[in-house]
């Protein structure tokens, strides 16, 4: 049985008038490209603003995830340079793998799938 949101089952809660809107906006494919363009315009007002020294106090706040003596700690600008971008490149070459190999590459044809799985380990 499938389930069905408030919206499609023709009720409509209270909370409704804030989420579908905001669900619009979010699927829309220029909402990235406004976010981003928005984002950097905030940022360059800000660093060069009479408060541009808390611009750079913001990028050397500290963050920590970890739990009980297990914990790396190291400041805002540290963990987008390093861990996000490094999760950004392992997500772009893994989605550049899927593309070559299953969709234009080797794994297109499924009957020589066997095969080529066993060529590609060696």
């Amino acid at each position: 049985m499938e389930e069905r949101t408030h919206a499609e089952a023709g009720k409509t809660v209270p909370i409704d008038h804030i989420v579908i809107p905001f669900q619009k906006f979010l699927h829309s494919q220029a909402t990235a490209g406004a976010l981003l363009i928005a984002t950097a315009v905030i940022a360059l007002v800000w660093a060069n603003s009479s408060i541009g020294h808390t611009y750079d106090e913001f990028w050397h706040t500290k963050l920590t995830f970890g739990f009980g003596k297990y914990k790396i700690a190291h400041d805002l600008h540290w963990w987008i340079n390093e861990a996000l971008m490094a999760l950004f490149f392992l997500l772009v070459g893994l989605e550049i793998l899927v593309r070559v190999r299953l969709m234009d590459g080797a794994f297109r044809w499924p009957r020589i799938l066997p095969l080529r799985l066993v060529y590609w380990r060696y």
